[in-house]
């Protein structure tokens, strides 16, 4: 089983989105023309780029639902966004240079061809989903061996000795950290 987490659908509070992607073993990112000019869809890519999440990048084909056709639209977006955060003073901000080199790396991918065409017709469509969800258990394999190298970290061996002072058991131990 597989939770799944729509931010349109199910954010409660705005305030805990980087929480919500804190909790999460795979991105996955609808680019659209307008994606980057949204305040939101940058805190969530600064997150996730930052916590080294897996992230799979669709971009919209469909000109009708914001296609991106040429990546250099990209840049003219992201430009934009600089342009406006100078002019309210903000191009100092920690937290805004992290999103903008998120968006300098996700405008990468998608010159570099290293994103998924998301289509709206159905035999290309389900051919992306099942692409996504091979991501998907690629990136709960990889969380269990992280979960399981961090347990092994922390074990402690446990030597069992009898009376007459000879081993008995060995095992290892939680340490509960």
């Amino acid at each position: 089983t597989m939770l799944t987490f729509l931010d349109v659908d199910n954010l409660k509070s705005v305030a805990k989105l980087e929480d919500y992607v804190r909790r999460s073993e795979l991105i996955v990112i609808l680019l659209t023309s307008t994606y980057i000019r949204s305040h939101n869809c940058r805190r969530e890519l600064k997150e996730a780029y930052e916590q080294c999440k897996r992230i799979v990048i669709l971009r919209e084909m469909d000109e009708d639902h914001g296609a991106i056709l040429d990546p250099e639209d990209l840049r003219n977006e992201l430009n934009f966004v600089r342009q406006k955060a100078s002019d309210d003073q903000r191009e100092d901000d920690e937290g805004f240079a992290a999103e903008m080199k998120a968006c300098e790396w996700l405008i990468e991918c998608v010159e570099t061809g290293d994103v998924l065409e998301w289509h709206r017709e159905a035999h290309l469509r389900n051919a992306v989903l099942k692409r996504i969800a091979q991501e998907a258990y690629a990136a709960h394999e990889a969380e269990i061996e992280r979960i399981e190298a961090d347990r092994q970290k922390h074990a402690t061996a446990l030597v069992v000795y009898t009376e007459d002072g000879s081993e008995s058991e060995k095992g290892s131990v939680w340490s509960g950290r």
